[in-house]
């Protein structure tokens, strides 16, 4: 926790999952990758559980073990990289909160706060 705002140099946050939801480039991509395979593609809900773990591991779910994951992952990255990155949305919706009280916008409050030094961290 800072205390001295005056000494913070660096602002770290976790975008993904907290900030972002990079669910639909992931899904998207994952799908993407197996559709160039010849490969049956499920829909997105269907590939829910594919975003958090690694890459090679959940292509090997679906695909078994092989030559066949490393091109799934080859080409997921190249999914990603192009178009996948791109379908991230700005913030999480939470039906808990007032959307003045959603992730984006308290990281807003704290950077806010560090560059006027106020408040604590």
């Amino acid at each position: 926790m800072l205390t001295d705002h005056a000494s913070a140099r660096f602002v770290l946050f976790d975008l993904d999952g907290t900030l972002i939801d990079p669910g639909p480039g992931i899904i998207g991509s994952a799908q993407q990758a197996l559709k160039e395979l010849g490969r049956d593609v499920p829909p997105a809900r269907d590939l829910e559980w594919i975003i958090g773990p690694p890459l090679r591991q959940s292509f090997a779910r679906l695909l078994g073990s092989g030559d066949l994951v490393e091109k799934a992952v080859e080409l997921y990255r190249a999914a990603y990289g192009n178009v996948g990155i791109t379908q991230a949305s700005c913030s999480i919706p939470d039906d808990h909160i007032s959307p003045r009280r959603s992730a984006l916008f308290m990281a807003r409050l704290v950077l806010r706060d560090i560059r006027d030094g106020a408040g604590a961290c």
